[in-house]
């Protein structure tokens, strides 16, 4: 999710210098990637993961 969440925003706000967008690239998924991953340990997957055991009983 973080690769392609981070190539579409590089691609929306820089459309005007193509040439700079790989560079743009590996810089915005440098700056996500952490974020994004303790996000998701953090508090993402336990938040889901206690939902997901309430309504398991419904199914």
């Amino acid at each position: 999710m973080c690769p392609l969440m981070s190539l579409v925003e590089t691609i929306i706000h820089n459309y005007n210098s193509i040439s700079e967008i790989p560079i743009l690239f590996v810089k915005a998924f440098t700056m996500n990637l952490p974020v994004a991953l303790l996000a998701q340990l953090l508090y993402i997957g336990p938040l889901v993961r206690k939902i997901f055991k309430k309504t398991k009983k419904y199914w």
